[in-house]
């Protein structure tokens, strides 16, 4: 069953545990490509390396060695043999290696060990949450800087070289608070339209296990603590899309709760829009709060994560690694308040 060993927890035959949305039929070609994807093991040995495959353009990785976040790693369309770490000194590791690009490139292929005796995997922790999102919560420009006001700069594109799910909000909070984290989110996508007033929206590919593909569909084994929703930037691109927005999010609601009958689901929205546009899609997600509670659901809230900084941000107006950085405070302070973190 696809993501049996991922959000289920279970550490798999090969000894390491999944983290994220996988697909782990085969075991010896693992896929994955949600942002944030990826495994945790402990690793004994002075050298830790792993045969890793791009099935397309290049995908960024970024491996944690005992608790300390190393320099990413870029990996090339095709298969790839990549030291994570050296000069260890022996003894046993714990490893965690995530996929920092989004969904939107190539599919992973993690293809095994190439040195480091893996000895088992560690405990997945009690708290996990989800977050369900668009270029922000991949980190969409998120290593770039953008001068803006009395004196710009020149730009920066939000490729996937400057950006960093490991930096987002969710991961920043995540850290904070002790859990595990599973990102479904996709730039350019919104509710009921993504940029551009297109069709680009995040519902349909909300039980794929491969981003954009529905083969195999999501097992939702492992039922996170909390869900946070961060869409609605997209849609106010073309302004305010009316009543279709809390039409398609009650819609998603309830395709939500289909696998999640109990979880706290938590709306958001920015912290890109400005205060007009924030206001007015608040109002939205209250109107959505208001009409769960009339069907009894009293478990659907919303949080406030602020508005950024316009004087420098990220590639394209995103959020800095240091934005990121401030809301994935806030974030970690609703969760402890909400769930008593």
């Amino acid at each position: 069953m696809a993501g049996s060993g991922g959000q289920g927890g279970e550490v798999t035959p090969g000894g390491v545990r999944w983290v994220g949305r996988v697909d782990d039929r085969n075991p010896d070609a693992v896929r994955f490509s949600w942002a944030g994807a990826g495994l945790k093991a402990v690793v004994e040995g002075d050298t830790i390396a792993v045969r890793l495959e791009s099935q397309g353009d290049a995908v960024y990785y970024q491996a944690v060695i005992d608790g300390e976040a190393g320099d990413r790693i870029r990996v090339d369309q095709g298969e790839h043999t990549v030291t994570l770490a050296e000069g260890l000194g022996g003894g046993q590791h714990q490893l965690e290696l995530y996929r920092d690009t989004e969904g939107d490139g190539p599919v992973s292929v993690f293809l095994g060990f190439e040195e480091g005796t893996v000895v088992g995997a560690p405990a997945a922790p009690d708290r996990f949450f989800e977050v369900v999102g668009d270029s922000i919560s991949v980190g969409y420009g998120s290593m770039g800087m953008e001068r803006h006001g009395s004196n710009p700069g020149p730009g920066c594109s939000g490729d996937h070289s400057r950006s960093s799910w490991f930096q987002t909000y969710g991961a920043v909070a995540a850290r904070a608070v002790g859990a595990e984290l599973s990102t479904v989110a996709r730039s350019g996508f919104g509710m009921v339209r993504g940029y551009g007033m297109n069709m680009s929206v995040m519902p349909p590919l909300f039980d794929d296990t491969i981003a954009g593909s529905n083969t195999p569909r999501w097992s939702f084994e492992r039922i996170p603590d909390a869900l946070i929703i961060n869409l609605g930037t997209n849609d106010w691109n073309g302004g305010d899309p009316g009543t279709s927005f809390e039409t398609a999010y009650l819609n998603f609601l309830e395709q939500v709760r289909g696998h999640y009958p109990d979880t706290l689901i938590l709306l958001t929205i920015g912290p890109t829009l400005e205060d007009g546009r924030k206001r007015q899609v608040e109002a939205r997600l209250q109107q959505v709060i208001e009409e769960r509670a009339a069907d009894g659901d009293n478990k659907v809230d919303m949080i406030d994560i602020g508005i950024q900084g316009t004087d420098v941000t990220g590639c394209g107006w995103h959020p800095s690694a240091a934005e990121h950085t401030r809301v994935g405070m806030v974030l970690a302070e609703a969760l402890r308040d909400r769930l008593g973190w």
